[in-house]
């Protein structure tokens, strides 16, 4: 490509010329990169006929996770999110009912953090999302290890 670059101060950004920015990343594009990121529910576009319900669940629930994250990186804060979650099982012959929980790892942007209104909409929209999930079984951490929601789930 030959584009000039180099790399920020802290070694965690790739810099480029401002006016090399878009044909570098359209040549990116067009390689298929950058590869990565969240999976969402795209997972589900590529089921097998024939694949067993456990395995549809896996797809189903790696699926709800990708699309959370995407969600939560679309605030203007948040550089990365990871969302996991844990879903139990439900038996008919279970009295009491395990509820789901969640658990979210952010990235911030440097020199950026999180208002307390911000956490508490990651909550929400994390139990919004998904079935039987309340806001209060959501935790919620940052890059640097710091508790910013914590679950009550036992």
């Amino acid at each position: 490509m030959n584009v000039p670059y180099r790399y920020n101060e802290t070694g965690t950004a790739l810099l480029v010329p401002a006016d090399r920015v878009y044909d570098a990343r359209l040549q990116l594009a067009s390689q298929g990169l950058p590869r990565g990121g969240s999976v969402g529910f795209e997972l589900m576009d590529n089921a097998r006929f024939g694949a067993s319900q456990f395995a549809e669940q896996i797809n189903y629930q790696r699926g709800l996770e990708g699309e959370l994250a995407r969600s939560i990186e679309a605030m203007h804060t948040v550089q990365h999110a990871r969302v996991h979650l844990a879903m139990p099982r439900q038996s008919l012959f279970v009295r009491e009912r395990q509820a789901p929980t969640a658990s979210v790892l952010l990235n911030v942007y440097p020199g950026r953090s999180l208002s307390d209104a911000q956490v508490s909409a990651i909550s929400w929209l994390a139990a919004a999302s998904v079935p039987e999930l309340t806001a209060e079984n959501v935790s919620i951490v940052d890059q640097n290890g710091r508790l910013l929601a914590r679950s009550n789930a036992s």
